[in-house]
């Protein structure tokens, strides 16, 4: 049979572990409703560039690319959506069960606490409290009764009044979680509704891209001139690189900066303060052209018109230098790593020059295209890396 000392411990043991579970599942639910408000805000900003860019531009190939920009996004959200709803589903499931086994439980401890009021009464201990203490044996056997008396009379008013507060406020997660799960089930059948809209936006979009496909040898030359571009952008960063490593020597100050560096990889700061990212890092197809494959060492960051390009991690310029069809491009020194900041139409600062986290380094630029966009590349020594991996997620 259960002695007063167990039940204690066993009331307090399910209060712990209630607690900890719903801080637990409170997280998880967060963390899914944070990805998703993130990729609402890129859908958002996309939006605002497309309808830009309809309006000011007849660059339709880009025009395309934020199109398959947003249904990508749109698809990521309806993937987030479905894990937030099987997530509060598995929760409300849980949360049953747990309201199933805290009423088995009450009715297990009424049981054993009224057979020990029984045994209390039928030994007659609470009407002979004093005469107990009196013929106690010793002191210390006179306060082990007291303690039980005092025990057994705070077990008596409190025992029951917390499971039943326990029960009501798995109740109460219960009811939060139903009401999140229909609003999550609502917002993704609206999410769905838009990605239908914007996938019927996409045909009427690639009937006007097929005029644009009949002019093959035209695109063909954009993409050869762009990849020309590309490379000689490439071979002089690594020229700067290469003689800025072979020039500069080994020391515990240079170690420490690279792996300061290391250490704050995926939570570097966007170079820009507002802007998505329209071509990504490594080989991608072409939006229009089957069989061909773009290359960018970097990513593509379109922003505002006039927006401040930002230092991402203290570090000194390399250089600050005009490279044809890049307008001006900034190279920054990080100990083993390098960050480029491309296609700039001013610049604040000169070689040699320190310059600390989030230090404005310039103005984005227009590229050929007349967008403002910024080409943000982050290198290790002399092997670009993806900077969406190194900067943080917005």
């Amino acid at each position: 049979m259960m002695t007063l000392t167990h039940l204690l411990k066993y009331l307090t043991g399910i209060l712990f572990i209630a607690c900890f579970q719903s801080n637990l599942f409170a997280q998880d639910v967060q963390s899914l409703e944070a990805e998703r408000d993130q990729i609402i805000n890129e859908i958002k900003q996309t939006n605002a560039l497309l309808k830009e860019s309809q309006q000011e531009s007849k660059n339709l190939s880009h025009q395309f690319q934020l199109i398959q920009n947003q249904i990508r996004n749109r698809e990521k959200l309806i993937s987030t959506y479905n894990l937030e709803i099987k997530k509060l589903a598995n929760d409300i499931t849980f949360l049953d069960n747990e309201i199933t086994k805290e009423k088995k439980k009450l009715s297990d401890i009424k049981k054993e606490y009224g057979s020990l009021l029984q045994q209390v009464h039928r030994s007659n201990l609470v009407q002979n409290k004093m005469l107990l203490l009196l013929s106690s044996a010793s002191f210390n056997q006179a306060m082990a009764r007291w303690r039980y008396f005092r025990q057994i009379s705070s077990f008596r008013k409190n025992q029951k009044n917390e499971i039943e507060e326990l029960q009501t406020s798995l109740r109460d997660k219960q009811t939060q979680l139903e009401t999140k799960k229909q609003s999550t089930i609502a917002k993704k059948h609206d999410k769905e509704s838009q990605k239908k809209e914007l996938a019927e936006e996409m045909k009427e979009k690639d009937v006007v891209l097929s005029t644009l496909k009949k002019d093959i040898g035209k695109l063909r030359s954009k993409i050869a001139a762009k990849e020309k571009e590309r490379k000689a952008l490439s071979n002089k960063i690594a020229n700067l690189i290469a003689s800025k490593t072979k020039s500069m020597p080994a020391s515990p100050a240079v170690e420490a900066l690279s792996v300061n560096f290391e250490q704050n990889k995926g939570k570097l700061p966007w170079p820009t303060n507002t802007g998505i990212v329209v071509r990504r890092f490594g080989k991608q197809n072409h939006p229009v052209l089957k069989n061909i494959e773009l290359e960018n060492d970097g990513i593509d960051i379109q922003t505002d018109e006039g927006a401040t390009v930002n230092n991402i991690f203290e570090g000194t310029v390399i250089n600050s230098l005009y490279i044809p069809n890049n307008n001006m491009v900034v190279l920054v020194n990080h100990g083993s790593y390098f960050t480029v900041y491309s296609n700039l139409s001013e610049v604040f600062v000169s070689e040699n020059q320190q310059v600390k986290r989030n230090e404005p380094l310039g103005i984005v630029g227009k590229n050929k295209d007349d967008l403002p966009v910024l080409h943000f590349e982050v290198w290790r020594k002399n092997t670009a890396q993806n900077p969406a991996l190194w900067i943080k997620s917005r």
